[in-house]
């Protein structure tokens, strides 16, 4: 190192001034001239070497190694973020890559029901990079959420039950693979196979038990269905893959050759210590039962069926179980209550062969004449089918600390024909870090596809983007340079300006994708190095050597360290997650959204002409072709077309009439606040949100827009056209029968229709045109009026007739889809639309156009020659317009029926011949309307049911029916109108249960996609999910009896054992809740403020009594029928009596506050009104109110016996004293104790 003289002269002169000469200073070489090289991003100081930055960078700079002295909870948070994400230039190009290899991975995973399975699975699935991948043994059950991967999708789950067996096969987004088929040959036998190009896969899990069946029998019927499927393959000429868990080690590791034909090998790969060896049972695959073996010099080469568990037992003895594969070791002096249980199993599963007529014996085999069947079988099969097996390394793998045994079995295989040759495949030992009992088999076959990989992209939604927009947009002056010469100049204007300041304020970037593991903490990441490195030493360690055991052992603890760190960044990154956005919880509604939702991947599909179509460019044209042919005329174009200057002859009059529409700014500013901000962009590309942003600017020059429209009666074409997604429903994914169109409008114009939609609805509503059965799609009408007014016109019929009411709900095939525009712009014209207005709706719906999409692919624009144009905001007032027609015969005929947009239920008592004729006659006029309006209803979706009279035997059995050339029988039990279960015995009791039911799901999928939610989301959660499920349509469906309501109050207390605080403190109980629901409607009605006439519904002129009441009270009734008290009029006529007429005569805000107050302080009395049992009070149990303190009661409920066992215990507590203190007779105070007690 050069160093410059002249800084240490003086300090060198100074050490030198006492001596008597001075020394001879050598003069040193000049100092080079240096560049600085090195620069300093946080500081921008540049220094001349490397060990000067970083000296620099550890001084001033705060790292992970700057050391903090005495502050010792100082915590480093990283390094600053890079400069961002990367931006993309230019449109974004369709990349498609071609790919020669198809990697698949096989793992049996046994269980990824927990979410450190899960996170584990996912980690490695995501390090495999394979394109599918095989889960065996998931033992996930129909209560489980779906198991998700980023990058992948789910093509097929087959479930056997919960906690045991179960299949999951997983493709990459960009791999479509199709004809999947799924079935479970036995309950411990599933199969799934699946095609992709000219390769079907078989894959197979087959439990080591045998259940009820006999072993032969077993293992026969899945190879007879593996014979089945492969014929199938050959006779189409395609090539085929078999892979799965078969359990059969011992068969495989000698090439499937009986026993007692094979050489035994001397390559083996199951490594034992000589002690080991000297005692060692290898077991068949069939699994025979063996002996127990000391653990000190014995050992049990386990067999192949892979459902070892060898636990640790007091009395160091291992018991390798048989074929059944329950590998257990039992405690001796402790499970007692275990052993009992087995011994129990052991007799029911007997009891149930011996019914089955099953061979008892079948299970020991001492002569093994059945191994050798079966072994037999399996040699046939393989070699019938001339496969060849590709796995020759073990796939299970067992070390027993108590026994010192390593154990190796090839359970997992690999088969496949000669012409299926497999050139790359291993079993790898590291992928999903070791953690399973079993490795990962991945294999690659010689296959050419081509996938997708457009890189995806977002925008840039920050603050500062959005103020760049409105910046830039404002200094457009939009309102004084858009042209006027026409609409679509002026319409397309506004819309590329929008999008010029929208792609340069809120670019596009790059969307990448976190890294496997990307939220482990650095610490963790080390330590997962570590537990792969020592899984590698302890490989090369030959099994039961002291080397070998210390290893595993601290390979045992550092692993249990790991899964700790593991949990815990799982935990840490949820809570970060879902905390970022404290104020909105958006983050919580997009976690919940994204693990209820179900995979979006569509195709491949089979086209109009039978063809396979897998790229996305073909999938597009097929949809395409098949929108098209769907929607295509059914007319010659307007051979009556409508007269819009003329009133129509049928209609209002000409002053009942409306022609024109006038737009102010103030208008268009209330519909862009009421639009939803996240809703999807149209074909333009511009989002809501930025409409919205930039309201103030737009409102203007928005206005003059839709002002030219409705004056010049032309709609532009942007506002004519939608684009269409394609959303899969279910069942076969090929099947494009199984997707639903979903169009998306340019909002622009969809401002437009809701300013039109405004001006049709309070047309139609101010002047009834409408009729009053008509509850869908209109505003104060929803899906509780119209169950409330069909319930009670079901009551009333029974009540005033008795038995065999039915009810009938009818569907529509495609209803939406088939709207004849010429009939519904004449039923327009009849209803008094007229002018330039009628023009204008004419013009936007007949010259309408769509596209479809997938993926990046858009097909050619085809036009829509019918339907409602679903996705639009005109599309249900229209369908309103075109179903009137059929709601006018049926009032003009005298019908009960109650109908909601599509959805029709008549009423109608069948007691006798004549009921009869005359129902049939309503049949006929459905099928007449719908020949005519060319619509079709569905005869096998027709729901009939025959409501039953208070249990009593009907006079005669229901009449047969036909409908559509098709008879009609009635339900079992129940039917579902709405979403709402109505059951045969005119009670709820189904509902109840599917209500329990979802409760249970919500509360089930909050504790497995959610590792820890604070108390704060968790009472989101339950207000945005729970309630909804609990309170919809419950006016109807609340049965008012407190029993019957106890299931939903133990499953929402189950909800709330997820905090450990418990339920918030003004958390209402759902008896309780229900009540002031209940309440709060009838406020309503009374008030006048709903579309339900409250004299109608209670009857209060029909029980009208001369005696003037002060309270102003509802008359009160008797019903004779039990169920009468589950109608809404009769239930919720006590509770508003119970009421002080102070409270019921505020307005609604002040009776909703004090009404609660006062049902949550007299909650006994509201909850002995649905005593109807006639029960004591004391047994109807207290509600769990939450208490002053924010913590719940913990009382529990409590019969009469235990509030006397209370009572006594209290009693005791009171005189303890009494009788310490006294020393003489105690007869008074057992006689004043024995008063008490009385």
């Amino acid at each position: 190192m050069i160093v410059d003289p002249s800084k240490h002269r003086d300090p060198i002169e100074y050490e030198f001034a006492s001596m008597p000469y001075m020394p001879v200073m050598l003069s040193l070489p000049a100092m080079p001239e240096t560049t600085p090289c090195h620069h300093c991003d946080k500081c921008d100081k540049k220094f001349d070497y490397k060990k000067s930055l970083n000296d620099h960078i550890e001084d001033d700079h705060l790292t992970k190694n700057t050391k903090m002295g005495f502050f010792s909870s100082f915590q480093y948070f990283g390094h600053p973020k890079g400069k961002g994400p990367k931006l993309v230039e230019g449109p974004i190009e369709e990349l498609v890559v071609d790919n020669n290899k198809l990697k698949t991975v096989f793992i049996n995973a046994n269980s990824i029901i927990s979410p450190y399975k899960r996170s584990t699975t996912k980690l490695g699935i995501q390090e495999s990079k394979a394109h599918v991948v095989i889960i065996a043994e998931s033992k996930l059950g129909k209560k489980h959420t779906e198991f998700k991967v980023r990058g992948y999708h789910t093509v097929a789950n087959l479930i056997r039950k919960s906690n045991a067996g179960g299949l999951v096969v997983m493709a990459k987004d960009t791999i479509l693979l199709h004809s999947v088929s799924m079935k479970n040959i036995l309950p411990e036998i599933q199969f799934i196979s699946f095609k992709f190009g000219d390769i079907t896969f078989f894959t197979v899990y087959r439990s080591p038990s045998y259940g009820i069946t006999d072993r032969k029998t077993h293992h026969q019927k899945l190879i007879d269905h593996l014979d089945c499927e492969i014929d199938k393959v050959e006779a189409s000429g395609s090539r085929y893959i078999i892979a799965g868990d078969f359990n059969l080690s011992t068969l495989a590791k000698n090439n499937f050759e009986p026993a007692g034909s094979w050489v035994p090998a001397t390559d083996s790969k199951i490594e034992t210590n000589d002690k080991a060896n000297n005692a060692c049972t290898d077991q068949a695959s069939q699994g025979q039962d063996s002996c127990h073996y000391a653990a000190t010099d014995a050992c049990t080469d386990q067999a192949s069926q892979g459902q070892d568990s060898i636990n640790d037992a007091a009395t160091d003895a291992c018991t390798n179980r048989a074929s059944q594969g329950q590998d257990s070791v039992h405690d001796a002096p402790a499970n007692v209550k275990q052993a009992k249980a087995d011994k129990k199993a052991k007799k029911d599963k007997k009891k149930t062969r011996r019914k089955a007529g099953q061979n008892l014996t079948s299970t020991p085999d001492p002569d093994g004449k059945e191994d050798s069947t079966i072994d037999q079988i399996w040699h046939d099969f393989v070699h019938r089918r001339s496969l060849d097996q590709w796995v020759e390394e073990p796939t299970f793998h067992r070390y027993n600390s108590v026994t010192q045994v390593y154990t190796e079995t090839m359970t997992d295989l690999v088969l496949s024909p000669p012409s299926m040759p497999i050139h790359q495949i291993k079993v790898d030992k590291d992928l999903f870090q070791g953690r399973f009992d079993h490795y990962a088999v991945v294999f690659v076959v010689d296959l050419n596809f081509k996938t997708n990989e457009t890189p995806r992209v977002r925008r840039l939604h920050k603050k500062e983007n959005w103020q760049k927009f409105y910046n830039l947009l404002l200094s457009y002056k939009l309102f004084d340079t858009c042209p006027r010469d026409s609409v679509d100049t002026m319409a397309n204007y506004i819309t590329a300006k929008i999008m010029e300041a929208y792609n340069e304020a809120c670019p596009l970037v790059e969307a990448k994708q976190p890294p496997p593991g990307g939220h482990f903490h650095r610490e963790t990441k080390s330590f997962l190095k570590r537990t792969t490195r020592l899984r590698a030493t302890l490989k090369l360690l030959t099994p039961c050597t002291p080397e070998h055991n210390n290893l595993w052992m601290k390979l045992k603890i550092l692993q249990k360290c790991v899964d700790a760190m593991v949990k815990n960044d799982l935990v840490q990154n949820q809570i970060k997650l879902l905390e970022r956005a404290r104020h909105d919880h958006t983050n919580l509604y997009a976690h919940i959204k994204q693990a209820k939702s179900k995979s979006s991947i569509v195709g491949p599909i089979v086209n109009m002409d039978g063809e396979l179509c897998s790229s996305d460019q073909g999938i597009t044209d097929s949809f395409s072709n098949l929108l098209g042919d769907q929607l295509k005329r059914s007319y010659d174009p307007y051979t009556k077309p409508v007269n819009w200057r003329q009133v129509h002859r049928e209609g209002p009059s000409e002053p009942d009439c409306i022609d024109s529409l006038y737009v102010t700014p103030t208008m268009v500013k209330y519909h862009i606040t009421k639009s939803r901000r996240g809703s999807a962009a149209g074909p333009d590309g511009v989002p809501m949100e930025a409409i919205a942003v930039a309201s103030d600017i737009l409102v203007e020059p928005l206005a003059v827009l839709y002002n030219m429209i409705n004056e010049s009666t032309k709609v532009p074409k942007c506002f004519r056209t939608a684009r269409v997604k394609m959303l899969y429903k279910k069942g076969e994914k090929s099947d494009m029968l199984n997707y639903r169109p979903l169009s998306m409008s340019n909002h622009i114009g969809k401002i437009w229709e809701r300013l039109v939609n405004d001006k049709l609805i309070s047309h139609l509503e101010k002047n009834k045109l409408l009729s009053n059965n008509q509850h869908g799609f209109r505003p104060f009408r929803g899906t509780t009026t119209n169950l409330i007014r069909l319930w009670e016109i079901i009551m009333g019929k029974v009540e005033a007739d008795g038995g065999l009411v039915e009810l009938w709900n009818y569907d529509l095939q495609k209803a939406f889809d088939k709207l004849d525009h010429p009939k519904v712009l004449e039923l327009l014209h009849k209803s008094g639309v007229r002018g330039r207005l009628g023009k204008t709706i004419q013009n936007w719906l007949t010259t309408r156009t769509q596209t479809v999409e997938v993926g990046t692919s858009k097909s050619e624009e085809r036009e829509v020659g019918r339907s409602c144009c679903q996705g639009s905001v005109l599309g249900p007032i229209l369908w309103l317009l075109y179903i009137q027609s059929l709601t006018t015969i049926l009032d003009s005929m005298g019908v009960e029926y109650m109908a909601y947009a599509d959805d029709i239920s008549i009423v109608q008592r069948m007691s006798t011949k004549e009921d009869k004729e005359k129902f049939e006659r309503v049949l006929e006029v459905l099928q007449e309307w719908a020949d005519e309006y060319n619509m079709k209803w569905s005869p096998l979706k027709t729901q009939r049911i025959v409501f039953k009279y208070q249990h009593c035997r009907e006079a005669h059995d229901p009449f047969e029916m036909y409908f559509g050339g098709k008879i009609v029988k009635p339900l079992d039990s129940t039917c579902v109108s709405l979403g709402v279960i109505f059951d045969k015995n005119l009670t709820f009791t189904s509902q109840i249960r599917k209500v329990c039911n979802q409760i249970r799901a919500l509360t089930s999928l909050i504790r497995q996609e959610v590792s820890n939610i604070t108390p704060s989301l968790l009472r989101k959660y339950y207000q945005v999910y729970v309630l909804p499920a609990l309170t919809y349509c419950s006016q109807v469906w609340h049965p008012g009896n407190e029993a019957q309501l106890r299931d939903v109050e133990k499953a929402v207390k189950s909800f709330w054992r997820l905090s450990k605080y418990g339920p918030p403190q003004d958390h209402i109980p759902p008896r309780l809740l229900l009540i002031i629901l209940d309440l709060n409607y009838v406020k309503k009605l009374k008030d006048g403020n709903h579309v339900l006439d409250f004299d109608e519904i209670f009857e209060t002129e029909k029980y009208r009594t001369d005696r003037i009441d002060e309270e102003d009270k509802l008359p009160t009734i008797r019903k004779n029928l039990n169920v009468s008290r589950t109608k809404f009029s009769y239930r919720a006529r006590a509770y508003w009596n119970l009421i002080p007429k102070d409270i019921r005569s505020l307005t609604y805000s002040g009776f909703k506050s004090r009404a609660r107050a006062y049902v949550m302080d007299h909650a006994r009395e509201f909850l002995n009104i649905g005593n109807k049992d006639k029960e004591i009070p004391h047994k109807i149990f207290e509600p769990h109110v939450g208490c002053s303190d924010g913590k719940t009661s913990k009382e529990p409920t409590m019969d009469g016996k235990s509030i006397i066992k209370v009572q006594i215990k209290e009693l005791r507590k009171k005189y303890k004293n009494t009788f310490t203190n006294l020393s003489g007779s105690t007869e008074c105070v057992r006689t004043e104790k024995t008063k008490d007690m009385q």
